[in-house]
């Protein structure tokens, strides 16, 4: 069974999260904030990483390039519904400068997230923007 770490700060979003992955056959390992998530990959090492962006501990984009640099195949879906300017600017800026396949703006469509998902695990893995 493919597993999936889900790094969000947000416990009822965090839930919905679990709860969605779960029902599609995931094995759901979960984060509160960027710093437990690091720690939780560098143990499990799940198949793909969620993670939100603006979060306490360490931010989402401390973690994917602090993974990124240490495990150059990660695999990563970032999501967010603000930072430093409008949301979409700022996914744009962090995907840009990162192998992150997948970024979301808050609110999103869960089945977008799902098939994602599959994509990167099941998929080629190559880089596009979504």
């Amino acid at each position: 069974m493919a597993q999936v770490l889900v790094i969000e700060d947000n416990d009822q979003f965090r839930e919905v999260l679990k709860e969605m992955l779960s029902r599609s056959g995931y094995d759901v390992l979960m984060a509160a904030n960027g710093r437990d998530g690091v720690d939780i990959y560098r143990e499990k090492r799940p198949d793909v990483v969620i993670t939100d962006v603006i979060m306490p501990e360490k931010d989402g984009a401390e973690v994917i390039f602090e993974l990124q640099k240490e495990f150059p195949d990660i695999k990563m879906i970032v999501m967010t519904g603000g930072g430093q300017g409008d949301a979409k600017t700022y996914l744009q800026s962090i995907t840009t400068y990162s192998r992150v396949k997948y970024s979301f703006e808050k609110p999103f469509a869960l089945k977008d997230l799902r098939e994602a998902v599959k994509d990167l695990i099941e998929g080629s893995g190559e880089q596009q923007e979504s």
